[in-house]
């Protein structure tokens, strides 16, 4: 289905124009589709940890060299490790929860498709944000496209938002 279907649309889409805005929204919307496929309720967690990340890097930027820019950049490294940490490790609190005598109501999650690539990219990009590398990406379309493309977001490598910005940026 990939090969003969879903990646010819996704070419075909993406080449019809010239336009670099609606290219960038193919990729996004060809990359939820992808990433629903899996499992439609993970799209939302990536779109509301996108956001926070992003409104984050926006604050991180205006408040440069600040506590409040430290603490956004805090608040946004600590929720996004949270969930990940929820979602990977939640199993094995359910599995060995007789260790230290907890009762036995962690939940079995579902681990969501690509959560740790795409939590270490977003961090990456807000560190690089803090540390002054890149400028905070204005666009949240286009933010959300560097952090969910389908073709990396499942198999890697975390890609440094500095290596593809001025792509990112048309």
């Amino acid at each position: 289905f990939f090969l003969y279907i879903f990646l010819p649309v996704n070419l075909i889409l993406y080449y019809a124009t010239r336009s670099y805005a609606v290219r960038n929204f193919v990729l996004v919307a060809m990359s939820f589709l992808f990433y629903a496929w899996g499992e439609p309720v993970w799209v939302l967690l990536l779109l509301a940890s996108g956001f926070m990340v992003w409104f984050c890097s926006l604050l991180v930027e205006l408040f440069a060299g600040t506590r409040r820019g430290k603490a956004a950049l805090i608040f946004a490294v600590t929720i996004s490790l949270s969930l990940l940490g929820i979602f990977k490790y939640s199993g094995f609190l359910n599995e060995t929860h007789d260790w230290f005598g907890f009762p036995s109501v962690v939940p079995q999650i579902a681990l969501p498709i690509g959560i740790s690539f795409y939590t270490f990219q977003m961090i990456s990009y807000i560190v690089d944000v803090y540390r002054g590398d890149v400028k905070a990406q204005p666009s949240f379309l286009r933010f959300i496209m560097y952090v969910s493309m389908y073709f990396q977001l499942v198999a890697g490598p975390i890609v440094l938002y500095s290596d593809v910005a001025w792509e990112i940026g048309h």
